[in-house]
């Protein structure tokens, strides 16, 4: 129990499919993903599937802008039944300072409905951002 460490085991098995592309200015992305996990120690088997979207377009050739969604379903495989459905949303926009820095604003959105309704979630974020490129 010290550090929250545990002398378990789990089996996890992952699917994961991914796909991208471009055209032009526009480059677009997505994916599924699937996972399931049995823990030794508790007997509970927690289950999640979800997918993702992703467009960004080249505005100019100093400045981009990205917007992405994504989906999550998580059975947590607990006797109170809790399950949680998870949508996600984002858009960013960058500008490029230098040849190597990037000055980034984005805003989040996270929205999470729980069978356990002490657990529903919404959640905003803005981030400003200076990225250095090495």
């Amino acid at each position: 129990t010290d550090f929250g460490l545990q002398n378990a085991t789990f089996r996890q098995q992952v699917f994961q499919l991914r796909m991208s592309g471009s055209r032009r200015r526009n480059t677009f992305s997505g994916g599924l993903n699937w996972e399931k996990r049995n823990t030794e120690a508790t007997g509970i088997t927690e289950t999640v599937f979800g997918g993702n979207l992703q467009f960004t377009r080249q505005l100019t050739h100093l400045s981009s802008a990205t917007l992405s969604v994504g989906y999550r379903k998580r059975d947590y495989g607990t006797a109170d039944g809790r399950k949680d459905d998870e949508i996600s949303g984002s858009f960013s926009y960058a500008y490029q300072i230098f040849k190597d820095v990037d000055a980034r604003f984005t805003y989040n959105l996270t929205l999470t409905k729980s069978t356990v309704s002490i657990n529903d979630l919404k959640e905003n974020s803005f981030t400003l951002a200076l990225v250095k490129r090495f």
